[in-house]
């Protein structure tokens, strides 16, 4: 499988508190396969057109038939420009349907490949994508067997983060290493990611590193000041972050580490991608 050596990451789910959820006491190891399923549903979504059961708009000498996003593929071949929020339909006449709803990211990943890139067991997986699912981050596309997803937050206007990928890889390409060296056994491996979540998502797009400081982190991401060290150090252990640093004090006697996440050389590398954080 192609991997990135950054895809597009959420944030909305980092800006309104979600993150603050995923909790060892609520959740246990749950919570830490959830976070660890999301980061390779950010590696492998897609863009494709979405079915919705929101009414469109017609123009004029369409066919009821060609109205129904459901029999769409009939009649109607898709317009990826997706700018105008217009489906060009058979003879030039448009299918107008809202622009929020055209295209959806979706990524087709088995339980034999969760396991693969992450080395979670059938029975940690299950329980992660119920989570993720209860918290509204990804949706399931038809059936159960099908193991397609909706990643929610990547939709045309809402900020995205770059998440590194390929630096992560085995070398045979088969698995992102950090993942696998989790046990899922307490709760300073669950606050390791999501502290690696939120310095991908608060990273200027300009720098290499995010910078902030412990009690910032605390009252973004729920994780107590005095698990923070610990938490960086897993990181640093797992080989999720390369490196942190502590510069100079602000005019308050304050200083903010920076973190630098691994494959952070790259960041700056022509990838097809805008600066991280910019909107579409």
């Amino acid at each position: 499988m192609n991997i990135k050596p950054w895809s597009k990451m959420p944030v909305e789910w980092i800006k309104d508190g979600r993150i603050q959820s995923f909790a060892w006491r609520t959740d246990g190891s749950a919570g830490t396969a959830a976070l660890m399923l999301l980061f390779v549903f950010c590696h492998f979504v897609s863009e494709r057109l979405a079915r919705s059961s929101l009414p469109a708009r017609v123009e004029p000498g369409v066919s009821t038939t060609a109205a129904n996003p459901y029999a769409a593929h009939l009649s109607v071949a898709p317009n990826w420009g997706f700018g105008s929020g217009v489906l060009e339909a058979v003879g030039g006449v448009g299918l107008v349907v809202p622009e929020s709803v055209i295209t959806e990211r979706v990524a087709h990943l088995t339980y034999d490949d969760f396991g693969a890139f992450t080395g979670l067991s059938r029975k940690s997986i299950a329980a992660g994508l119920k989570l993720l699912e209860m918290r509204k981050m990804i949706r399931r596309c038809g059936s159960a067997r099908t193991g397609d997803y909706h990643l929610e937050g990547l939709e045309l206007s809402k900020r995205w983060a770059k998440l590194p990928g390929q630096a992560l890889l085995s070398p045979g390409r088969t698995t992102f290493t950090p993942l696998t060296r989790l046990d899922l056994r307490s709760r300073h491996e669950l606050n390791a990611l999501k502290l690696h979540f939120y310095y991908a998502s608060i990273r200027d797009g300009k720098q290499a590193y995010s910078e902030c400081t412990f009690e910032t982190i605390n009252a973004k991401t729920g994780v107590a000041e005095r698990d923070i060290p610990k938490a960086n150090s897993i990181l640093l252990n797992v080989g999720l972050l390369a490196r942190y640093a502590r510069y100079d004090k602000d005019d308050k006697g304050y200083s903010a580490n920076r973190y630098y996440m691994e494959g952070y050389g790259s960041l700056f590398a022509k990838t097809g991608l805008p600066a991280a954080g910019a909107e579409e």
